[in-house]
């Protein structure tokens, strides 16, 4: 279809979107840094990273395409049934020179990282679309410890996805002002 070599152009020309093969094998590499302090008050700057229990393994941007829309949401209840899912969650330190106000630039590899926690995905909620309407992702609602960087997105982030979950709630599309 038309929609789909649209989509097949765009992944190939961003090509920096990376598409999970499976649900369980999707892995994210967060661009955006936060300032995080220990307990003894000794702080540092950092991006989150999440990596599946085994690996990640990705799509080229023509398979990608040929997938349905929705495939990874579509296999979800199936793979749960077989057991859960794990993601490591582990935050990438910056060092001196590192710039934390733009999430274009990568830091080197060479980085160190910190393991943060493991997410364990047990259950496919049951009215995933009801609930997902009304769910509201705040990159600037953070638990102590926790501080937004200077990196002006993250307040931009807050207030699309606000206006977003308004529209959701409201029942309106993309097209209507908010």
């Amino acid at each position: 279809s038309a929609a789909s070599r649209r989509r097949t152009a765009m992944l190939v020309v961003i090509g920096a979107v990376r598409c999970p093969a499976c649900v369980e094998r999707g892995s994210l590499l967060g661009g955006v840094s936060f300032r995080l302090t220990s307990r003894e008050g000794a702080s540092r700057h950092g991006r989150d990273r999440s990596m599946p229990d085994g690996g990640p393994t990705h799509l080229d941007a023509v398979e990608a395409a040929r997938r349905p829309a929705n495939f990874l949401f579509d296999e979800l209840a199936d793979r749960l049934s077989r057991g859960p899912i794990k993601f490591y969650i582990a935050v990438q330190l910056a060092e001196a020179g590192d710039v934390i106000e733009d999430p274009s630039l990568p830091w080197p590899d060479e980085r160190p990282e910190v393991e943060f926690g493991v997410l364990t995905v047990t259950a496919k909620v049951a009215d995933s679309a009801a609930i997902e309407r009304t769910l509201d992702f705040d990159p600037s609602r953070l638990v102590d410890g926790i501080e937004l960087s200077g990196d002006p997105i993250l307040l931009a982030r807050s207030a699309i996805y606000a206006i977003a979950r308004r529209r959701r709630l409201a029942g309106s599309d993309a097209s209507a002002g908010g």
